[in-house]
């Protein structure tokens, strides 16, 4: 008995239609349609020639659905493409045009709800010359609407290939139409920042238009931004900053920005932004700008006290006490010292803003040129010369005042000038009260507004001397001249003789004891340089330069980093054990529900080393950690640390000591940058 099989062939053919409606078409052709979709294989020539030649696929969405760019956004996948050519045939990648925000409630996605040329450029070798090419891509795509439905086309075309390319006319049009709907390349500086739940992104010029214009921002990767609300412009003059919303996880994106800034709609700005301080202009800048104003000015005043200027401050003390009865003489002193302090203040601000450019959006700060072991090398050699010539054993003409006094054509005005440059320099390893607001204020403002709190800053480092110079009350609290003098100008060499131990100190944590080494023996050559000075004139014109030559080779020699261990608070307390800094260490011990202390500090940071020996290392603090199980962390800006940098830059320093304190929950409040060990166990009560 033979069985009969029945072959259901109309229900196949039913499911077989299904599949190719939902998920493409598997046939090669030009162009396939979908009802959600069409796809086109298209070709700018119609014959090709060796070198360049430009194609696109064309994606169609009909009216409700649409594609996706390259970063969809909150949900979907970019359009691909994948090739099948003739060998020596090279395809380049997708250049995406400008996309569109497409919002769905809290959902919010980039792509295209209109016909879109997906632009790609194929090189043709010279070997193909003369024959027929036959080009494949099969292209997928995610076709959305209420739903989403992936899809995809094997699209194929034949073209001739001579040694000239023949365009034709109808898609040649076409084609220059897709190419102005690229994002277009701008010389405006770009900077952005993220911080406080949202990104800033500032544009330097920006063009007057842009006022009136509907604005939105797509980063090409990453998906990051809350994009269900448009970015609300901010204008600080010709420059515009624009600020969007980020995911609440989010709290820091390393490296370059890259993206595309839609202007109306239709143009689109390609964005490549460096990370650096940006603020966001308000209806109080004016207030907050004479604010930051006052509070530079007390930092600079404050600075006079911090044990790193102390060496050059009583150098300008010797001075004003040999001018006591010139009041002139005093009067010029004070203010060409005031110049140098003031202008070499501007001279920092700049020039951490072109270094910041140069770097590629690499954040600097106060203090940092003491993260480069041959500037600390140098210090080291300038105090030593200027503690020599203190001492008696270096004469450097005929006034007390110092470093660039050999310079000084009237009665040590160059000197002078040069002292003020010196007081800031030495300075920069201090921050004093006042000073983090105020420089993080300046270094997110316009060039101008920047300068001139670096100025003011200046201004209250000098204005002791200016009061003493310029007040007679004040001048009366200087004691007489008289020979002990000369005794106390000696005696002021053993500050600088100390500094210079400390400089080799924060070079051996840099760079190891080889630096040290290396650094040591430049002292030497510098003392015989000192030595051949007054001596036979062979030895001034041959061995003095020589010495000092071979002295600045030591430490311009690169010198391997060295590996600075983390330090513990205090061994009697298991639990108060510092641990290296580090956002994703910060992140799992909040998570587990530990209060985190951290300490941003550097080996060349005396406010830092006295913070620590006074207050953070103290009995007081060490109970306070232990009765509120702290987790301490310790950041090390010794040497450049982008982790370090970016957490400074997100409460807004320029520079070490910061020190916060992150509850479990909620956000990290800032301790003041002088401490005591009351101010360190009350940071963690209730």
């Amino acid at each position: 008995m033979r069985t009969e099989i029945r072959r259901p062939f109309p229900f196949f053919l039913a499911v077989l239609c299904l599949l190719i409606a939902t998920f493409g078409f598997a046939r090669v052709a030009a162009a396939a349609e979908s009802p959600r979709v069409q796809a086109e294989l298209l070709s700018e020539a119609s014959t090709l020639a060796p070198g360049p030649n430009h194609f696109a696929v064309r994606l169609s969405p009909m009216p409700g659905w649409h594609t996706y760019w390259q970063n969809p956004g909150d949900a979907g996948q970019p359009t691909t493409l994948d090739w099948r050519l003739p060998a020596g045939f090279v395809a380049g990648p997708i250049e995406w045009p400008v996309p569109q925000a497409i919002v769905s409630g809290d959902i919010a996605n980039i792509g295209y709800e209109h016909p879109t040329l997906h632009l790609v450029t194929i090189d043709v070798p010279a070997t193909a010359a003369g024959r027929d090419a036959n080009l494949q891509v099969e292209a997928h795509w995610l076709a959305c609407a209420d739903a989403c439905i992936p899809e995809h086309a094997t699209l194929a075309l034949q073209r001739p290939v001579a040694n000239e390319a023949v365009l034709d006319p109808q898609q040649h049009a076409a084609f220059d139409q897709a190419r102005a709907q690229l994002p277009r390349a701008t010389t405006a500086q770009m900077q952005y920042r993220i911080g406080d739940g949202q990104l800033r992104l500032r544009v330097d010029p920006a063009p007057a238009a842009w006022r009136e214009a509907q604005l939105r921002l797509f980063t090409r990767e990453g998906q990051w931004l809350d994009g269900s609300q448009a970015p609300q412009p901010h204008w600080d003059g010709d420059a515009l900053v624009l600020t969007q919303a980020v995911r609440p996880d989010v709290e820091a994106v390393g490296g370059m920005l890259d993206g595309v800034l839609v202007v109306s709609g239709a143009t689109g700005i390609a964005v490549h932004a460096a990370p650096a301080p940006v603020a966001v202009p308000s209806s109080e800048t004016g207030t907050h700008y004479w604010l930051a104003l006052l509070l530079a000015f007390g930092g600079g005043l404050v600075l006079n006290l911090m044990p790193c200027v102390f060496p050059v401050l009583s150098i300008k003390a010797v001075s004003l006490l040999q001018g006591a009865a010139d009041p002139a003489r005093q009067h010029r002193q004070a203010l060409v010292y005031t110049a140098g302090v003031v202008l070499s203040c501007v001279a920092v601000a700049v020039a951490t803003a072109l270094l910041l450019v140069r770097a590629g959006g690499q954040a600097l700060g106060w203090g940092f040129q003491l993260q480069s072991p041959f500037f600390v090398g140098l210090l080291a050699y300038l105090m030593f010369v200027m503690a020599l010539s203190l001492s008696g054993a270096l004469h450097i003409g005929g006034g007390l005042m110092g470093v660039g006094q050999n310079l000084a054509a009237r009665d040590g005005e160059v000197g002078t000038f040069f002292t003020g440059v010196l007081a800031v320099i030495v300075a920069s390893p201090c921050t004093a009260p006042f000073m983090g607001t105020a420089l993080g204020y300046a270094m997110t403002q316009s060039w101008p507004l920047a300068l001139s709190v670096f100025a003011m800053l200046g201004l209250g480092l000098a204005s002791p001397f200016l009061l003493l110079a310029w007040s007679p009350r004040a001048a009366r609290l200087l004691p007489r001249p008289g020979a002990w003098m000369d005794t106390f100008k000696q005696a002021m060499a053993f500050p600088l003789y100390f500094t210079v131990v400390w400089l080799l100190w924060v070079l051996g944590r840099q760079a190891g004891m080889a630096a040290v080494v290396a650094a040591l023996s430049g002292l030497v050559l510098l003392a015989f340089c000192v030595w051949c000075l007054p001596r036979a004139r062979w030895l001034r014109r041959v061995g003095a330069p020589a010495a000092l030559a071979a002295s600045i080779g030591l430490i311009a020699w690169p010198a391997q980093p060295a590996a600075v261990p983390a330090m513990p608070a205090d061994a009697a307390s298991a639990a108060a054990q510092w641990q290296p800094y580090s956002a994703a260490h910060l992140d799992a011990l909040r998570q587990q529900g530990r209060t985190v202390f951290v300490d941003l500090t550097a080996d060349w940071c005396i406010t830092c080393k006295l913070n620590e020996r006074v207050a953070l290392d103290s009995a007081a603090a060490r109970q306070a950690y232990a009765a509120h199980d702290v987790a301490l962390l310790r950041g090390d800006w010794t040497s450049a640390d982008p982790a370090i940098t970016a957490l400074l830059q997100r409460f807004g320093r320029t520079g070490v000591p910061l020190y916060l304190v992150f509850p479990p929950t909620g956000d990290a409040h800032v301790l003041p940058q002088l401490l005591t060990p009351g101010t360190v166990a009350a940071a963690f009560d209730p």
